[in-house]
């Protein structure tokens, strides 16, 4: 009897040991692995944007055809939409009446100058007056004036084209009769083809004639480079914009032309928002209703950073933030931190010194200087310096938007 209440004695007490292990292990917190994640290394810098403002193309050059004498139209061998090479005949008036008129004209100057010269030789010797022989010059020059000015009209009873182009309407047709002054053909310059846009008074500091700049064209959505051609010199008081017009040189798909009159397009003109601020990725960011915020590594722990978005532009953010120097900021794995825990830093990047360090890079190739001045002044009718002009904003730009010439971009590759 004792012996079997000793055995339940202990197979009690191995129960109770096993249920306040088990206690233990729910109640007492277990250790936290650190989390893995990738970091960004950031520092203030430029950051820029730009805006898009939309437009038409329209014909560089257009002019109407006329013939400056009248007369039977003989020769019209361009139809609507045919194109015409510059010095091309485009309209020939029928000449058979001026010609006989200049015959009629050339047996009178024959008379005439039969005549003085008799009436010279009867000068000569006392038998004739100054009056007879003055009379007589002057008949003859009137001749070979009306001559000259029949000759003129001959000339232009033929009409060519000043420049490469279209036709896009005629007036009159082969066999009709044409009036002096009044328009027979219209012909229309595609190449280069001009983009009209209206830009807002805000922005139109930002660029001058001679400018290279963005222009996109909706219906193939392909970006050319553009030259300002003219800007307006007063403002539109309605809706406070300035009208430009930018040249592009027209593309072509064999013989025709692919810009066309009247298709929309839009200039894309780049805004420096802030010279020096903090400027992180968009995917960096964590949004709820009532904050943004993004995680920091220090100390290797996730420190919680609240943020301000001033502006945007692709896949990076200008923020406010209390950031410090060489900052790493959670750019993978930020969804699953919270404010305090331990981390393992997998992969460290850092904001592309090419690209933001650019006075560093343009010390190192300073070997291409003389294409960079010579780039400033034919873009920016500039006389800067190679490093105040890519101090300058649009220098920067130009720096990093794809407008510079090979040997320049050949060097930066190098870096």
């Amino acid at each position: 009897m004792k012996k079997l209440f000793l055995f339940l004695s202990i197979i009690i007490f191995l129960f109770a040991c096993e249920k306040e292990k088990k206690t233990q292990d729910v109640f007492t917190p277990q250790k936290q692995e650190a989390e893995k994640v990738d970091v960004l290394t950031i520092n203030k810098r430029l950051f820029y944007s730009k805006n898009s403002y939309p437009g038409v193309l329209k014909e560089s050059d257009s002019f109407q055809i006329a013939s400056e004498v009248g007369g039977v139209i003989e020769y019209m061998p361009y139809d609507v939409s045919d194109f015409v090479k510059k010095g091309s005949v485009v309209v020939k008036v029928n000449t058979e009446s001026l010609q006989a008129q200049l015959k009629q004209l050339e047996v009178n100057l024959k008379n005439s100058v039969t005549n003085y010269n008799r009436i010279s030789k009867l000068f000569e010797k006392g038998l004739a007056t100054q009056a007879q022989i003055d009379q007589a010059e002057y008949a003859k020059e009137s001749v070979e004036a009306s001559i000259s000015a029949l000759k003129v009209n001959l000339r232009k009873s033929i009409t060519t084209s000043p420049f490469n182009g279209y036709v896009v309407q005629r007036g009159k047709q082969k066999g009709e009769i044409a009036s002096p002054g009044l328009p027979i053909v219209s012909l229309m310059q595609l190449d280069p083809i001009r983009f009209v846009v209206s830009v807002p008074e805000r922005d139109i500091y930002k660029i001058n004639k001679g400018n290279i700049v963005k222009v996109t064209i909706e219906a193939s959505q392909k970006e050319l480079n553009g030259v300002v051609y003219r800007i307006s010199q007063t403002s539109n008081k309605s809706n406070h914009t300035v009208p430009v017009e930018i040249e592009l040189e027209n593309p072509k798909n064999g013989e025709e032309y692919l810009l066309k009159p009247g298709m929309f397009a839009s200039l894309t003109i780049p805004i420096v928002r802030e010279a020096n601020g903090w400027v992180i990725p968009l995917d960096s960011i964590i949004r709820t209703e009532s904050e943004k915020y993004v995680f920091v590594v220090r100390d290797n722990k996730s420190i919680k950073i609240n943020i301000t978005i001033k502006a945007t532009y692709e896949n990076e953010a200008l923020v406010d933030a209390e950031f410090k120097n060489d900052e790493n900021i959670v750019i993978s794995g930020q969804n699953i931190l919270v404010d305090g825990r331990g981390v393992v830093i997998n992969k460290t990047s850092s904001m592309d010194s090419q690209k933001y360090l650019y006075k560093k890079s343009i010390a190192r190739c300073k070997k291409a200087e003389e294409d960079i001045l010579t780039l400033s002044k034919e873009i920016l009718n500039s006389d800067l310096t190679v490093f105040d002009f890519f101090k300058s904003e649009s220098g920067y730009i130009l720096l990093y938007d794809g407008l510079l010439n090979e040997n320049l971009k050949s060097c930066l590759s190098e870096i």
